[in-house]
């Protein structure tokens, strides 16, 4: 029997949480697997996105063009991020070989996805499906449920310094 594939969690305040499940997709495409990446709170057109899509991924945004303040949180979002939601558990139930779930951690720590529910989603998964959560602030419960937990650790950022975001850096 073929081992079992795993959920896996990249989190923390460094850069590379979603470039490491970019990563991951390339490699499953590359070896002619299914791939359905759906990004949470991003809108925007990105150099890594339409890679993706030129190499066969199936790739879902759901959020908006603005920046969503979890202080004051606005119903566009809130209802975009619901949306995605359930067209995830929708992708999930048709068993790709590689879920990514970018920036659910941050669904999750903003209160617009229910912490209950994804754990759900990880206990349900099928053995043969690789299934990757990115971003900020995940609970530890999650931390602690994922086959492979990697932290990503900000040293030095140079946004720290008042640097821009740069094409082909950090989109």
């Amino acid at each position: 029997m073929a081992p079992k594939n795993p959920t896996i969690i990249y989190y923390g305040k460094g850069k590379g949480k979603t470039t490491a499940s970019l990563g991951l997709s390339i490699r499953s495409l590359g070896h002619g697997k299914k791939v359905v990446f759906i990004q949470f709170l991003k809108k925007q057109k990105t150099g890594e996105i339409e890679s993706l899509k030129k190499l066969g991924a199936e790739v879902y945004q759901f959020g908006t063009e603005k920046f969503f303040d979890p202080e004051n949180p606005d119903e566009e979002t809130k209802k975009e991020i619901q949306k995605g939601w359930e067209f995830a558990k929708k992708k999930f139930s048709e068993n790709p070989d590689v879920l990514v779930l970018d920036e659910i951690n941050l669904a999750i720590d903003f209160k617009l996805v229910n912490i209950s529910e994804v754990i759900d989603l990880i206990d349900k998964k099928p053995r043969d499906m690789i299934l990757v959560l990115t971003g900020r602030n995940p609970p530890d419960e999650l931390v602690q449920k994922a086959d492979i937990s990697s932290d990503v650790v900000k040293i030095r950022h140079d946004f720290d310094l008042g640097e821009k975001a740069r094409e082909g850096v950090e989109y």
